[in-house]
C-alpha cells in the first residue's frame, strides 16, 4: 500500500476519538494541515494553538484559508509560547502544540494546570523524555491506554515513502588557510587606563603572555593565519571545559559556551567568498541560503537577507513566495514552520551539532551543505 500525505491524513482523523494525538512528521509531510483536518472532524467549539513565533502566526492563518476556513470561523486563538503564562487554569475543547520541542519545563507546568478535552501535539523532532511528559505526565499518563494516537514519520521515512523528495546532497571540502596572515588575535590584560597595545605574530605571543613583569597592563593584537586562530579557539575551548568539570563555575561556563559560539561564527563567515562562487553557479535556481551571521547574510544577500535586526522580513518573505525574488538568506528564521513554495536548492553554510536543525532545514529545501 502506498503511503501518501493524504493516507496519513485520513488515519489521522480516523483516530479523532484519542484524547492525544501526536504526529511526529518530518518538516514537509504535512502536519499542520493534518491537524486542522482533524479540528474541523472534531468540531471544538473552541481551540488554542500553541506557536513558538509571532511570523507563525500567518502561516497557519495560510493553511486554513487554503482548506477553505480560517482561524476566525474555527473560533481558534494562536498565541506564542511565551504567552502560555497568561493562561493557567483555562479551559478548552482542543489545544494544538505547534512545533512541541520547544516546550520548556516551565511551560509544563502551566499546561497542567489546563482543562482539555483534546490535543495535538506537533513537532519534526521531539525528543524522548518531552514526549514522555507530555504523554504520561501532563495531561495524564496515557501508556498503554486506547486515548492515544501517536504516528511517527521520520525524514528518512519520508523519502522511502516518497512524499519528499530524495536530496542530492553535495559536501563541498575547504581547508583552513595555513599562509596568510589576515585574522587578529586579541587579549587583554591589567588596568585598562594603563594598558600598552602590543601587536605580534602567533608565534611570537607566548613571549608577551608569559612577561607579565616588563607588561602587566597590555592589549596584545595576535596577527595570524585562519587555521591558528582555530587553533586558538580550540585551545582555549578545551582549556575552559575542563576547568569547568573540575569546579563546576557558572562564570566558567558561559565563557566556555561564549568561546564555542565565536568559534562557530568565524568558521562560518570564512566561507562567505567560497559562497558568492556557488551562488553564481545556481544563480537560475530558487533558493535558500541558512547563514551563519546576521553580518554573512547580509553581505551574500543584501536585501533578500531575513534576520532578526531587518525591519523587512515579512515583505521579502511575500516576494520570494509570489516569485518576484528567487533567493533567500537566513540566519534560522527559515528552519520551521513556514510554507516555503517550488524551493530547487539550498546552502548550509554550517551545521549544527544537532540532528534537528538539519531536519528542519531539508523539509524545506533539496540541500546543498557547504
Amino acid at each position: 500500500m502506498d503511503i501518501t500525505r493524504e493516507k496519513l491524513q485520513q488515519w489521522v482523523v480516523q483516530n479523532k476519538d484519542k484524547k492525544i494525538i501526536v504526529l511526529e512528521w518530518a518538516t514537509g509531510v504535512g502536519k499542520t494541515r493534518a491537524a486542522i483536518k482533524l479540528q474541523e472532524s472534531l468540531t471544538p467549539n473552541n481551540t488554542f494553538l500553541l506557536v513558538n513565533e509571532i511570523a507563525h502566526k500567518q502561516n497557519w492563518e495560510e493553511e486554513y484559508q487554503e482548506l477553505g476556513t480560517s482561524l476566525k470561523k474555527t473560533n481558534t486563538l494562536v498565541e506564542c509560547y511565551a504567552s502560555l503564562k497568561n493562561y493557567e487554569n483555562t479551559e478548552w475543547d482542543l489545544i494544538i502544540l505547534d512545533e512541541a520541542h520547544h516546550i520548556s519545563e516551565a511551560r509544563l507546568e502551566v499546561l497542567k494546570t489546563i482543562k482539555v478535552k483534546n490535543i495535538i501535539v506537533l513537532s519534526a523532532t521531539l525528543e524522548s523524555d518531552l514526549r514522555y511528559k507530555l504523554i504520561c505526565e501532563t495531561f495524564g499518563d496515557y501508556r498503554g491506554t486506547n486515548d492515544l494516537y501517536h504516528s511517527a514519520v521520520p525524514l528518512h521515512k519520508a523519502i522511502e515513502y516518497k512524499i519528499l523528495p530524495e536530496p542530492d546532497i553535495y559536501l563541498i571540502p575547504l581547508e583552513l588557510d595555513k599562509i596568510n596572515r589576515t585574522e587578529t588575535i586579541q587579549e587583554s590584560r591589567g588596568e585598562a587606563a594603563k594598558r600598552v597595545k602590543v601587536r605580534c605574530t602567533y608565534e611570537d605571543m607566548w613571549k608577551y603572555k608569559k612577561d607579565k613583569q616588563n607588561y602587566p597592563n597590555m592589549t596584545l593584537t595576535i596577527v595570524c593565519t585562519p587555521f591558528q586562530k582555530n587553533m586558538y579557539y580550540d585551545n582555549q575551548i578545551s582549556y575552559y571545559k575542563d576547568l569547568y568539570m573540575t569546579n563546576q563555575s557558572p562564570h566558567i561556563y558561559n565563557k566556555w559556551m561564549r568561546l564555542g559560539n565565536e568559534r562557530k561564527k568565524f568558521l562560518g563567515e570564512l566561507k562567505t567568498n567560497s559562497v558568492h562562487i556557488l551562488l553564481r553557479h545556481l544563480h537560475k535556481k530558487r533558493l535558500i541560503c541558512f547563514c551563519t551571521s546576521i553580518e554573512q547574510a547580509d553581505t551574500l544577500g543584501a536585501k533578500q537577507a531575513i534576520h532578526s535586526k531587518n525591519k523587512n522580513n515579512k515583505e521579502i518573505l511575500d516576494l520570494f513566495q509570489k516569485k518576484k525574488i528567487d533567493s533567500l538568506f537566513c540566519i534560522g528564521m527559515l528552519t520551521e514552520g513556514q510554507n516555503l513554495k517550488d524551493i530547487d536548492a539550498g546552502i548550509i553554510i554550517q551545521l549544527d551539532g544537532k540532528e534537528r536543525p538539519f531536519t528542519q532545514k531539508h523539509g524545506e529545501v533539496s540541500p546543498l551543505h557547504l
